[in-house]
């Protein structure tokens, strides 16, 4: 008994190999040992183990620009990037609790899809039909001859803008978004050189970039407009 003991086994478990009480065993080494003190060794839980968990790249953007504590920092910094398509995921590698912290800090992300988020959406995008039906019937009234295909990218836009931001699409913003077009028609014949593909959509790419900043501060700014209130939350776009 003694030796096991020493060698580590637990009072707990000395106690159940030989059917007494651990006070027994705790007298027992008293006794046979006394320049030792018997320690109560519970059995005690394994250290956990990293776990790794691929993480939708919209949540890693959301919380990189979170304040996060620093080993929550540190497991997003050594995530490992992998591309899908045109998005990504974030392979993160850490103990089941910071895993667990992160998803906390996820929550604000819940409300976008639960019934009260997407009627939200739903008021919005009715909005832009409305605004859509009424400029139609415009077109019928004074026998103008409408482009069905430039109506309905401008009814798409219309509510995306509105989803983003809760405002209406206005004129000026859809002149400056026509550039995404200019962008993705120049794609096939652009240069083989990243920098040189780079220039040749260089303004119509400074504009974009313009237009998605006027949309992050007119969500972040929750300015009121017909349509509720922008989103607020941030998604780390830089």
């Amino acid at each position: 008994m003694c030796t096991a003991y020493l060698e580590g086994r637990s009072i707990a478990a000395l106690a159940r190999q030989h059917s007494v009480s651990r006070g027994a065993i705790r007298t027992a080494i008293a006794d046979l040992m006394p320049d030792h003190t018997a320690i109560e060794q519970e059995d005690v839980l394994a250290p956990e183990l990293p776990v790794t968990l691929d993480m939708p790249g919209t949540v890693a953007d959301f919380l990189r620009a979170a304040e996060l504590e620093p080993v929550e920092r540190a497991a997003l910094d050594h995530g490992v990037t992998v591309r899908s398509g045109q998005g990504y995921t974030l392979r993160v590698s850490a103990v089941p609790a910071v895993h667990r912290q992160l998803l906390a800090r996820c929550q604000p992300l819940d409300g976008q899809f639960t019934g009260t988020g997407m009627r939200r959406y739903e008021q919005r995008i009715t909005e832009a039909a409305r605004t859509t039906a009424g400029r139609w019937d415009g077109y019928a009234r004074t026998g103008q001859t409408l482009d069905i295909g430039q109506e309905m990218r401008r009814f798409a836009l219309d509510c995306i803008w509105r989803s983003l931001t809760g405002h209406p699409l206005d004129d000026g913003t859809e002149h400056e978004l026509a550039a995404v077009a200019a962008v993705a028609t120049a794609l096939p014949t652009l240069p083989a050189d990243a920098t040189d593909a780079q220039d040749a959509v260089a303004a119509d790419l400074a504009r974009i970039d313009a237009v998605a900043w006027h949309a992050i501060e007119a969500a972040r700014s929750g300015a009121a407009s017909p349509d509720g209130p922008g989103r607020r939350v941030s998604w780390g776009v830089r």
